[in-house]
């Protein structure tokens, strides 16, 4: 098997067709290299911030392909992508990809992919709606204004990262209820004090929650 390559890989997200024979081609190279999972899902969330909106719902369509074949083969790409998809959903509000978005949601819910609660939030990023200024177009250009923003994004964009990076690396999923329970169950069954750990993950994740909330604020 050929060694993982992200700049490979990115190249063929930038090409991606909404095809079945691009979108199921990319994703069986995608399982090819399934151990290299958080280095592909990243990939894909920095790949979904460049392009246009028509090709982040392809994207999209090949991380469905890729988690609904994982998730019954119980791979590691569910979990992988679940801690991106809150960040990547803010990012396919437009009305010409997002009733196609929510269908995906709809179909992971039926088919249990992710828990009902986890969708639930999913949902919520996709559908709220922010109240823009309407008098915007015709405010004066303040490039100090500008710059202060584009730091401000810049932070706040590394505290998510940061949150993100915690919370993908944990081996608490919080996003799959069935593992976390079976996990803390072992951990307390060997007399191990998962309680504390339980808490910081919830706390990280809280923060998380926090900080996705304020960046998608700050772009509004």
């Amino acid at each position: 098997m050929v060694e993982f390559n992200d700049q490979f890989f990115e190249k063929r997200l930038l090409n991606l067709k909404e095809t079945q024979d691009s979108i199921t081609g990319l994703s069986a190279w995608c399982l090819q290299h399934r151990e290299s999972h958080k280095v592909i899902v990243g990939t894909w969330l920095k790949v979904l911030k460049k392009v246009k909106i028509e090709q982040r719902l392809t994207l999209f369509y090949l991380a469905n392909d890729v988690i609904q074949y994982s998730k019954r083969k119980s791979l590691q790409f569910v979990e992988s992508w679940g801690t991106a998809l809150q960040k990547a959903t803010t990012l396919v509000r437009d009305d010409k990809v997002k009733g196609k978005i929510l269908r995906l949601f709809k179909i992971w819910n039926e088919r249990s992919i992710y828990d009902e609660v986890f969708l639930s939030d999913l949902c919520g990023l996709l559908t709220t709606t922010t109240k823009k200024n309407a008098s915007a177009e015709n405010t004066e250009f303040q490039p100090n204004v500008m710059f202060d923003k584009m730091k401000n994004m810049e932070l706040l964009e590394d505290n998510t990262n940061e949150e993100l990076t915690f919370i993908s690396e944990n081996p608490l999923n919080l996003n799959d209820i069935k593992s976390l329970s079976s996990i803390v169950k072992e951990r307390r069954t060997s007399g191990l004090d998962v309680d504390s750990e339980l808490e910081d993950s919830i706390c990280h994740l809280k923060k998380y929650m926090l900080c996705l909330k304020q960046e998608v604020a700050e772009t509004s």
